[in-house]
């Protein structure tokens, strides 16, 4: 995604599903918000799944997710922090089973948030698969709002800021 677009859509700002590697990258200044004014309590900033039981290299994680500096996330229901139940900024899943891993890199700048119970801001998940998860994040701010206290969705065990589910690989977290 090159520098300064802007996406607004109602569900998912970037949706990618892949039989091997999933790669996002935004460039700096990108704006995704996602706006559920259709109520079906489906919202992600950046939707990035691998179905890969393995990566395809060493060193090259089948799920990564790389944003540019400054880009800026807003999930809501209505535009005016509405919440909306299991609401994700970036979700980076491998959902293949095996070894493959998942990485999200966020530079300086990041500007992140989410209304709603249960919602996350950056989520890296294995699943049941037993790859790495690695999440590092530059300077910025990442809000994960609560709503009314009754989380309809189920995804998160409760707000996240930046969460790893993994389903059995090592995890490491860093802000640079």
């Amino acid at each position: 995604i090159a520098a300064g677009v802007t996406i607004d859509p109602n569900d998912y700002g970037i949706y990618n599903l892949a039989a091997t590697d999933a790669t996002v990258t935004t460039g700096a200044g990108v704006t995704v918000t996602v706006i559920d004014n259709d109520l079906d309590q489906v919202a992600f900033g950046i939707y990035n799944e691998s179905a890969a039981a393995a990566d395809t290299a060493a060193l090259d994680p089948s799920v990564e997710v790389s944003l540019g500096a400054n880009n800026t996330i807003t999930v809501d229901q209505d535009g005016a922090g509405g919440e909306v139940d299991g609401a994700m900024g970036v979700y980076a899943v491998n959902s293949g089973g095996g070894t493959g891993s998942v990485s999200v890199i966020v530079a300086d700048g990041a500007d992140i948030q989410v209304w709603g119970d249960g919602a996350g801001g950056i989520i890296a998940d294995t699943q049941s698969g037993t790859g790495d998860i690695t999440i590092d994040v530059g300077t910025g701010i990442i809000y994960s709002w609560t709503g009314d206290g009754a989380d309809t969705v189920g995804n998160l065990p409760g707000n996240v800021g930046i969460g790893a589910l993994p389903g059995g690989g090592d995890i490491v977290i860093t802000s640079s």
